[in-house]
């Protein structure tokens, strides 16, 4: 609950703890401790908190001295699905050192395109990169608007099934953080 609430101050946010807050911390700080789920996915509509709960969790993880199988150190990055998607098509290398990284968290999973074109060839970054850290059982967390019956229309079946066993999923039903809608 401390890095949410640092999370949120460093935003310039007031802090305001609640029940349903309470209860998803306390989810996510029992998934970090479980080894059944090597994902978590946390969903909901935009504004309720699930990419402040992805960086806290991330920040909390950086403070440990990991390291990956070279000892090297290893830190979980951070990233969004359009840059993934992005980084797909402009620089394939370092697409492939992200898929591959220890942990990583994926901010607005769904919102990416499903498919990129380079050069004549297809792409589906985010369907292969989550087949690979499915196959290495790397530390996996997104976000994501999208539901979740919604991920086997988009994804397909493999993804959807892999996701099934991989991923803790917590659901955000809180109201937007954001304030009155004037748009």
């Amino acid at each position: 609950m401390t890095a949410v609430k640092a999370e949120v101050m460093s935003r310039g946010h007031e802090f305001r703890p609640s029940e349903q807050l309470t209860q998803i911390v306390r989810e996510v700080a029992a998934w970090c401790i479980d080894t059944k789920k090597v994902g978590l996915m946390l969903c909901g509509l935009p504004g309720n908190g699930k990419t402040t709960i992805m960086k806290a969790v991330r920040e909390v993880f950086n403070l440990f001295d990991f390291k990956d199988e070279y000892g090297e150190d290893a830190f979980m990055r951070w990233e969004s699905a359009m840059d993934v998607a992005q980084l797909a098509k402009t620089n394939h290398s370092a697409f492939q050192k992200l898929c591959h990284a220890p942990m990583l968290a994926i901010d607005d999973f769904g919102e990416e395109p499903a498919e990129v074109l380079e050069y004549g060839n297809i792409l589906s970054p985010i369907t292969d990169m989550l087949s690979v850290r499915y196959a290495d059982r790397h530390m996996t967390i997104v976000t994501t608007n999208t539901a979740a019956s919604d991920i086997r229309k988009r994804y397909g079946a493999r993804i959807a099934d892999r996701f099934n066993e991989m991923m803790q999923v917590i659901i955000f039903t809180q109201t937007s953080y954001r304030g009155k809608k004037s748009c």
